[in-house]
């Protein structure tokens, strides 16, 4: 992942804890307050989802990065994936 920064916080640092959140928000939440590891408040990941911006149609760029990391992976269980579509309708004068 690049080093941009979201505040104080680099992009790897907020889709790690995004991904901690999702497994366990108790987790998350022993790991911020033993200072185990420096990781974004909720409020952070919350702000940062919010913001996050796509653009309409198909995210190739996405699909290419999951089969890559199904290819990768050895384990038999780890080359599960999920393709969720969800359709819309979209106002006429967009």
């Amino acid at each position: 992942m690049s080093g941009k920064r979201f505040g104080r916080w680099k992009l790897e640092d907020i889709v790690k804890g995004l991904i901690l959140k999702y497994f366990s928000f108790k987790a998350l939440h022993f790991i911020q307050s033993s200072g185990l590891l420096s990781v974004p408040s909720v409020t952070t990941l919350k702000r940062w989802v919010l913001n996050f911006k796509t653009a309409p149609g198909i995210q190739s760029n996405i699909i290419k990065i999951i089969a890559q990391q199904i290819k990768s992976n050895e384990t038999p269980n780890g080359n599960l994936a999920v393709l969720c579509i969800d359709e819309i309708k979209l106002p006429t004068n967009i």
